[in-house]
């Protein structure tokens, strides 16, 4: 029984050592893979100090201060980065604590930049278009959702939220076009209720 304790404390302690040694990037990447946030940060902190003016550990710190929920130090991260190399990746990730922050201005301003560079970029237009549902601009919310739809036909959530933007702009025509796809191919979707109530007054 001891020769099995000293056998698990010996392979713990190489495994720490191991970690030690490891490069501070690839621990990043481990702790990350295993939802270890804080420590993942840790690492990438390690690196920077040494690099603080390089882009892409500046792109990660933001990344991974997105996913512990501190928005503040991703945007932070991010538009430094941003300011260094103006890389799409760095853009996007703007765009994500944006998005995430219900900061739907700013989606729609950061979108557009990644629109300029990728017309038919998925996430951007879906992003943008979710930003003018959300504030109320039908007209344009529509405009983005059709858009997407000239490459995503069956892509239900934009369909499902295209009838709503002609239900709540009285649209009926385009919507009922729409509501006819949604219950064939979406029958629960909350959107075709709306809209036979709408019609209905």
């Amino acid at each position: 029984m001891k020769k099995i304790i000293i056998l698990v404390v010996v392979l713990i302690a190489m495994s720490f050592l191991y970690a030690q040694n490891e490069n501070p990037l690839t621990r990043s990447y481990n702790y990350e893979t295993n939802y270890q946030y804080t420590a993942a940060l840790e690492a990438m902190h390690s690196l920077i100090k040494s690099d603080p003016n390089n882009a892409f550990y500046n792109i990660r710190l933001g990344w991974l201060s997105y996913l512990s929920a501190d928005y503040v130090s991703a945007k932070n991260y991010y538009e430094k980065a941003y300011k260094m190399d103006k890389s799409t990746e760095a853009l996007e990730g703007l765009n994500l604590v944006a998005y995430y922050t219900a900061d739907w201005d700013k989606v729609i301003k950061y979108s557009d930049e990644v629109l300029k560079k990728y017309p038919y970029d998925f996430t951007a237009l879906g992003y943008k278009a979710y930003a003018f549902f959300l504030k109320g601009d039908w007209t344009k919310a529509a405009k983005v959702y059709t858009k997407i739809l000239t490459r995503y036909p069956y892509h239900i959530d934009s369909r499902c939220y295209l009838l709503g933007c002609y239900t709540y702009s009285s649209d009926f025509m385009k919507a009922k076009t729409q509501y006819e796809f949604v219950k064939k191919y979406a029958p629960s979707s909350k959107y075709l209720s709306e809209y036979e109530a709408a019609i209905k007054k």
